[in-house]
């Protein structure tokens, strides 16, 4: 016979083992289930209210910074170069009369230059990258200039980086400057069909060249900010075609680390009815909770047949992240 303290060993040996399957169920049920969960029900779209009316009625490539004053300052590019407007409130802007800057008749390429990109550096001043190129605008690279109040600029010698794409262009342009939280900053950029980015230790001056992963070609304008989260937010514009600007929109990504990137569900903007296309965001805080996206839009004409001139203006974008 059995004796009863073994049958007391086994009635709890059965009562551990049925316990022991119950919460190993119970985990991988929640396990598939949140996976699961996480299929049906993906994170809700991330919509734009666009905002009425053009912030500036003729200009492209915007980029806004709040100065130590509390002025808001935009830059962007016109046909005479880069040139800056002010605004109090971020919707309502005044152009400054003084052009920033213009072509450079010492250097063979900066015959155009577009695509400012300002930041504020360590030592008071804010640095300026910029796009320039060739006279028939076939390359183009990133150099700099440096100013005390932000209207003034003067160039630094030297460029800053170059890229050759996979059409064999040497094409670097459209910059984007985040700082981050080691006080080193990160450069994205566009190499006219993807995006790549590069790190600089001394303030924007030297810069060293990373990979950047899951950002689908071609990509190019990128904008990026990093969340209250902690979670980079990457914003840029998409084509139909990777060897001419076609049916240009403006999408988003997330990431943890800004070098692998994962594409959000949806468009983030799109051209407005009986416009052609959108590019350049420019994604800043407007407060705690807000962000507003600047960005540029072709009314009419054409970016590549010179028989069309582009009409392109200014507009804005805003979300409210609660």
């Amino acid at each position: 016979m059995v004796s009863e303290k073994k049958l007391d060993k086994q009635r709890f040996l059965f009562v551990f083992i049925g316990l022991a399957v119950l919460v190993i169920s119970f985990l991988l049920g929640y396990y598939f289930g949140m996976r699961e969960a996480k299929v049906a029900f993906p994170a809700p779209l991330e919509v734009w209210v666009k905002e009425e009316g053009d912030r500036i009625d003729t200009g492209v490539g915007p980029d806004v910074i709040k100065f130590r004053d509390g002025t808001w300052r935009m830059y962007y590019s016109v046909e005479e170069g880069i040139v800056s407007a002010v605004s109090e409130n971020g919707l309502d802007w005044t152009r400054e009369e003084e052009i920033c800057l213009g072509p450079d008749s010492s250097s063979k390429y900066q015959v155009n230059v577009t695509s400012p990109e300002v930041f504020a550096i360590k030592d008071g001043r804010y640095r300026m990258l910029f796009s320039g190129s060739d006279e028939k605008k076939k390359t183009w690279r990133l150099f700099s200039a440096v100013s005390e109040d932000g209207i003034t600029w003067k160039r630094e010698s030297g460029t800053r980086l170059e890229e050759k794409n996979s059409f064999g262009q040497y094409m670097a342009t459209v910059p984007d400057v985040v700082e981050l939280s080691d006080g080193k900053i990160r450069l994205y950029y566009s190499d006219g069909n993807s995006i790549k980015s590069a790190i600089s230790e001394d303030g924007g001056l030297k810069w060293k060249k990373e990979k950047v992963f899951g950002l689908q070609e071609p990509s190019m304008d990128p904008s990026v900010i990093i969340m209250p989260n902690g979670v980079h937010k990457i914003y840029y514009t998409i084509s139909d075609s990777d060897s001419e600007p076609k049916n240009l929109r403006i999408v988003s990504a997330h990431s943890e680390d800004g070098i692998h990137w994962e594409r959000d569900r949806g468009i983030r903007v799109k051209a407005d009815e009986g416009a052609e296309m959108v590019m350049d965001p420019d994604v800043v805080k407007v407060s705690m909770t807000k962000l507003r996206m600047y960005y540029s839009q072709l009314n009419e004409g054409s970016l590549t047949d010179s028989r069309k001139p582009p009409v392109l203006s200014i507009r804005s974008a805003i979300i409210d992240l609660r």
